[in-house]
């Protein structure tokens, strides 16, 4: 019996947890775009703060918009993307891996790609001890 009363307060503490930390990432979500405008208005590419360095970091996304973009990346030898649907975390890592080739590293260099695609790249703050 004892254990399921451990297990019960150990289930409350868990939820009460769970409940703390969606609160504190709604308020750093609430702050990432200031804090990125700040990086941004001051040519800052990192700053250290409380031990932590922080940096603005970009996720790039792509998708296929439709059928006929599933079969334009198998007819381009990527049919190892296309499912029933396109696998959406390989096509995106396929694109950032393409962008990196490129000479200035940008979108406009795959015209190709972004005429198909839908590729969105989101920034975050990035952070790490330091």
């Amino acid at each position: 019996m004892e254990k399921l009363k451990t297990y019960a307060k150990l289930l409350k503490q868990k939820n009460e947890l769970e409940a703390e930390l969606k609160s504190v990432k709604g308020k750093m979500s609430d702050i990432e775009d200031d804090i990125l405008d700040y990086f941004a208005e001051n040519g800052v590419d990192q700053i250290r703060v409380d031990g932590v360095t922080l940096y603005p970091r970009s996720q790039l996304w792509a998708s296929a918009k439709t059928e006929t973009e599933m079969k334009i990346l198998a007819e381009h030898g990527h049919q190892d993307l296309v499912e029933e649907k396109v696998n959406t975390h390989r096509l995106s890592a396929l694109i950032r891996e393409m962008l990196q080739e490129t000479e200035n590293k940008t979108l406009e260099e795959l015209p190709e790609w972004t005429e198909i695609l839908s590729i969105s790249e989101r920034f975050k703050v990035g952070y790490r001890s330091s």
